[in-house]
């Protein structure tokens, strides 16, 4: 029972109007159903403050009329609430509806929440929503929106991919590396962020360690850089997987590793690793490959908006690393090692702007070691955030100079032949792929200003409607 703020209401003990009739001035108002004064069909007196609510009457208000002497019955469209103004909710509690691309919601208590402006379409069909993305490699990732704050990157910062705390969730993969997903509303690597991701698994050489994906509801920004590259034989996080080309053996350098086009090979030999499959085919996401006993694998790197833009206006690099350079020992000299593949971003989203540089550049062989002067060959640079090539080892006392490593429509260097008591050059390292995906009927915007190598053909990936 809703009481009025003055409690000014008096019953007539004498007058009953079952039949909805007051017949005496003083008592006017006829509480049927004794939501007033608690007791059905009782004529009684008010005295009110005009336009407050007495109480509801199912999904009606009863509101104090204009001369404060009674209550008039206002039909509520939607519903009424004894804890909102006026009685009538401003919407239907819990409900959404679509305004255009905007979806609007209904508070539980029957208030306007902000309305969401959807990135696509806003689908009235069922429970009204936002069009969002389904995924390449995530599953349902965005069927449940992001918890806690935006995640914003504004300084250098060394990033473990490795480290559960790192993670807002971790996706396996059969037959892939783990993916350690990073989940926000909105997720921003500002202009002055350098922003290296590793795996601290991979540091070592190994092939165990995560892959990288940034997860945003609505935006997803790179407008500084993001580094996911190699070093040296350390994968970059989810490279390194899979093992490419053939190690070095005695003097003759290692093969480089093999992904977009065929590794390099070592000074008069084969053993380049041999060009891969387009990623986008496989159902799992790996990074490029390495070199046997040689440079590690770039990065594999997702970058989504479920239900945004993903606009990438820096910096993002997943170059491969450089071989290490050949020893020499028990009078033997040693070829250099090969080069590691570049690796292999995705971007998706409901819309996808890349205008800044994207690299995916191949390791650079090292050069051999040397028996005269008893030294070790020079590494080959990792894959470069440029379009320049990633040098091969320089020769170290007439030994043979690494390959470059592969840039662009550049085939990765062979490793060339050292002179007498020195070893051969190990083979440059293959360039990535790059990939972006959105929604049929949609194109993604990729002019950058410089990319190694080219983006493959934009694909569609599916919607929920």
């Amino acid at each position: 029972m809703a009481i009025l703020a003055c409690g000014c209401t008096k019953a007539n003990p004498s007058a009953s109007c079952a039949d909805g009739v007051c017949s005496d001035p003083n008592f006017p108002f006829c509480d049927k159903d004794g939501l007033i004064e608690g007791e059905p069909n009782t004529c009684i007196s008010v005295t009110c403050k005009p336009g407050d609510l007495g109480a509801c009457d199912g999904s009606d208000a009863l509101v104090c009329n204009a001369a404060g002497s009674s209550y008039d019955l206002n039909e509520c469209l939607t519903g009424c609430a004894e804890s909102v103004v006026g009685g009538c909710n401003g919407c239907t509690p819990n409900s959404a509806q679509c305004n255009g691309s905007a979806l609007e919601r209904c508070g539980s208590d029957g208030t306007q929440l902000p309305s969401e402006t959807c990135g696509g379409d806003c689908i009235a069909d069922g429970t009204p929503h936002c069009e969002q993305l389904e995924p390449v490699y995530l599953g349902n990732v965005c069927d449940t929106p992001a918890t806690g704050a935006a995640r914003t990157f504004n300084d250098p910062e060394m990033f473990d991919v490795d480290n559960d705390a790192n993670c807002s969730a971790t996706i396996p993969q059969a037959g892939g590396p783990t993916i350690c997903v990073v989940r926000a509303p909105t997720i921003d690597i500002t202009t002055t962020a350098v922003l290296s991701v590793i795996s601290s698994a991979n540091q070592a050489g190994g092939s165990n360690g995560r892959a990288i994906a940034f997860v945003a509801d609505d935006s997803l920004t790179v407008d500084g850089t993001l580094d996911a590259s190699a070093n040296l034989f350390a994968n970059g996080p989810g490279g390194g997987f899979t093992i490419s080309g053939a190690a070095h053996i005695g003097g003759v350098g290692g093969g480089g590793a093999g992904f977009h086009t065929a590794g390099g090979n070592g000074n008069g030999t084969t053993n380049g690793g041999v060009a891969e499959q387009d990623p986008a085919r496989s159902p799992v996401i790996v990074g490029g490959p390495a070199a046997a006993s040689g440079g590690g694998g770039g990065g594999a790197v997702l970058l989504v908006a479920c239900r945004g833009t993903v606009s990438v206006t820096g910096t993002v690099s997943l170059g491969g690393g450089g071989g290490l350079g050949g020893g020499a020992s028990h009078l033997v000299p040693y070829g250099g090692q090969g080069g590691g593949a570049g690796g292999y971003l995705v971007v998706q989203g409901l819309r996808v702007g890349v205008t800044g540089n994207v690299f995916a550049n191949g390791g650079a062989g090292a050069s051999g070691g040397s028996l005269t002067a008893i030294k070790f060959g020079s590494a080959g640079q990792t894959g470069q955030a440029s379009t320049t090539a990633a040098l091969g080892g320089a020769s170290v006392d007439t030994s043979g100079v690494g390959g470059n490593g592969g840039v662009g429509t550049t085939a990765p260097g062979n490793g060339l032949g050292g002179a007498s008591n020195t070893g051969d050059g190990g083979g440059g390292g293959s360039v990535g792929f790059l990939q972006t995906y959105t929604p049929t009927g949609v194109d993604a915007t990729v002019t950058p200003k410089a990319s190694s190598p080219a983006f493959q053909a934009n694909a569609p990936t599916l919607t929920t409607k």
